[in-house]
């Protein structure tokens, strides 16, 4: 993908999250997922949380009661002005995902990182995998990052795969296979913006984690969004397989 398509994919991304701010921010009221829960369960009090492309904060849900240090950082500031409201207390920095090397997150590592329903929105191969590497840099030796990424590849999403595919056959080949643009629509079912996705596959995943200089320690599709736990390469023997997920 050329850089400059990637970049207008990357500034229709940050349109969209700011047509549809208050619109997404009512669609996280309700109970956050059992399955996020599980994730966060292995947070442990005295941990450096950092939680990337934050939004209104709501990951703290399920960290409630964890006396941890948290830091949460969005490149939309009516979310970020939404998750102060909601979470006093807690750092919010606003930033950008394609340029965390330029951030100033203060710690020097993190014990986990969550990346949670975002990459699916980064343009490019390249830019997928330089987003990755560099929230890699910022995981501790020991620590863990979460990963999730929609099913795209699943119905109904099939029918807009195909359609993708023959308009990149049929003249649009600078975008990635798999990447989608359709309506975001509100609760009422009213089309309030164009948003862009790339529909990942199994080992388009493995390969992008390996090649951002990480390990995949347990990977879970549970046929909504794939799961990924993911740590730093260990220093001795290869690692005899992934463990359960939580």
């Amino acid at each position: 993908m050329r850089k400059s398509t990637a970049a207008n994919l990357s500034a229709l991304v940050k349109r969209n999250y700011k047509d549809i701010a208050p619109h997404f921010n009512i669609t996280r009221q309700k109970e956050i997922s059992a399955k996020i829960k599980a994730y966060c369960s292995n947070v442990k009090d005295g941990d450096r949380v950092l939680d990337a492309a934050c939004g209104n904060g709501r990951l703290l849900e399920a960290l409630k009661g964890k006396r941890i240090d948290y830091l949460g950082f969005d490149s939309n500031e009516e979310l970020l002005h939404i998750a102060r409201e909601n979470y006093p207390g807690y750092d919010f920095l606003a930033g950008d995902l394609l340029k965390i090397d330029q951030l100033d997150l203060g710690a020097e590592t993190f014990d986990r990182i969550f990346f949670l329903a975002v990459w699916p929105h980064i343009p490019g191969e390249e830019g997928r995998r330089e987003v990755l590497k560099n929230l890699g840099e910022k995981l501790s030796p020991a620590g863990e990052m979460t990963v999730s990424v929609w099913n795209l590849r699943r119905r109904p999403w099939r029918r807009l795969l195909w359609r993708a595919y023959f308009k990149k056959i049929f003249g649009r080949g600078d975008w990635d296979a798999g990447d989608l643009i359709f309506p975001w629509k509100d609760a009422s079912g009213q089309a309030i913006s164009q948003r862009y996705y790339h529909a990942f596959r199994r080992r388009e995943l493995f390969r992008l984690v390996k090649a951002a200089g990480l390990e995949v320690k347990t990977y879970e599709n549970d046929g909504r969004n794939y799961w990924l736990r993911l740590v730093k390469p260990s220093p001795g023997p290869i690692r005899p397989g992934l463990t359960a997920a939580p």
